[in-house]
């Protein structure tokens, strides 16, 4: 379950990235760069490598989450409460 939790965060956080990364981009392209010095640039998605970082940060932060639930399941929970 920790190591699902971590991969969803991952996923999450990849998301917002990407959708922050790719509005700030169109702002500064055709918005910020046309005002301030009167030109633009070709926008071009890099779709491939969006789809191979998502699954690197999926897979890195599944990885990441194996310690903690390796640490939570040694640790006996109700024995734990019981003796505080």
């Amino acid at each position: 379950m920790i190591v699902i939790e971590a991969m969803v965060i991952g996923g999450v956080s990849q998301t917002i990235g990407i959708g922050v990364g790719l509005l700030l981009s169109l702002v500064l392209i055709y918005v910020i760069n046309v005002q301030s010095f009167g030109w633009t640039i070709q926008f071009r998605l890099p779709v491939a490598f969006l789809l191979q970082s998502t699954v690197l940060i999926v897979v890195a932060t599944a990885l990441s989450g194996i310690y903690p639930a390796r640490r939570a399941c040694a640790l006996n929970a109700p024995e734990q409460t019981a003796e505080e």
